[in-house]
């Protein structure tokens, strides 16, 4: 399985294939696979350690620039997407690696690789965004951003700059007919960057009819609430969102606040009474985290 991701990398120009010279100044990112039986579209991923020492007692990571956070937070981004009648999610296709690395710094991001252990070792290049590397969230959210600033139109500009968290598309809208355009606007903005979006979820079907294969009927608001805590508790584990009052110690994950906003819909509450609502629990929320 490694081998074909492996293989994959190279054959996607994501990866080529240079001179193994120990006297190049060059440097080399250990790497290994993780499986992800969970996912539906990546069953193994690679790992590349950036953070490894070097011979100097320096690490990759320790050297990078991370870059400013350039994207809205998601509490943010949670709560304008709750008050959409419509939703829309899909997430970015391998995003990192659709961001290009310049040449001229790719020599710092080298790896060895074999497909047998008896062939001789090579040394290939990764071309693109590395996951693992501190500056890749960055370096891939600046780019969609850039996306976002040079879009003409002011609807999708908006979207592209607001309703991103990394990779991940969380929008909607309250008209079937102006979500389903934006939709449609939104997917060819980001193809014209060679960034295509896939695993289409929402709660109305008929938005995405035509990727039966990868989406998902989220139902919010039916009578079958696929968004509760014990959705997310079977998938990822998550039971509970600590806050102040339980010793709260660090900052909750994406999971949790997934988790903790989802609940909105198991409240006996009507679609236009639901923006006070989320306030309120907005203000008991930010308290929390004080």
């Amino acid at each position: 399985m490694y081998q074909e991701f492996m293989s994959e990398y190279q054959s996607l120009g994501h990866m080529s294939e240079c001179e193994l010279k120990s006297e190049i100044n060059a440097h080399y990112i250990p790497h290994h696979g993780v499986q992800r039986e969970s996912s539906t579209t990546t069953k193994l991923r690679a790992v590349f350690n950036a953070s490894s020492p070097t011979s100097s007692g320096a690490t990759f990571n320790s050297i990078q620039l991370v870059g400013p956070t350039v994207q809205d937070d998601l509490l943010s981004i949670l709560l304008r997407f709750r008050q959409h009648k419509y939703v829309i999610l899909a997430d970015v296709e391998k995003m990192y690696r659709q961001i290009l690395v310049h040449p001229d710094d790719r020599y710092l991001q080298r790896i060895l690789w074999r497909d047998k252990p008896t062939q001789s070792l090579r040394a290939f290049e990764l071309n693109t965004v590395t996951y693992g590397t501190a500056n890749a969230p960055y370096l891939a959210t600046r780019c969609l951003k850039q996306l976002g600033l040079e879009c003409k139109d002011i609807q999708i500009s908006k979207v592209i700059l607001h309703d991103f968290y990394v990779d991940d598309l969380l929008s909607g809208g309250d008209d079937l007919n102006e979500v389903r355009d934006l939709r449609e606007k939104i997917t060819a903005t980001l193809a014209s960057a060679r960034l295509p979006l896939r695993k289409w979820k929402t709660n109305e079907p008929q938005l995405v009819s035509e990727f039966t294969e990868s989406t998902h009927n989220l139902n919010i608001g039916g009578n079958e609430k696929l968004f509760n805590r014990n959705l997310y508790k079977s998938k990822i584990g998550v039971t509970s969102v600590t806050t102040k009052g339980d010793n709260h110690t660090e900052i909750p994950t994406k999971e949790e606040l997934e988790t903790y906003w989802s609940n909105i819909w198991e409240e006996n509450i009507t679609h236009n009474d639901k923006a006070d609502w989320i306030a309120e629990e907005q203000g008991k929320w930010e308290a929390a985290l004080v």
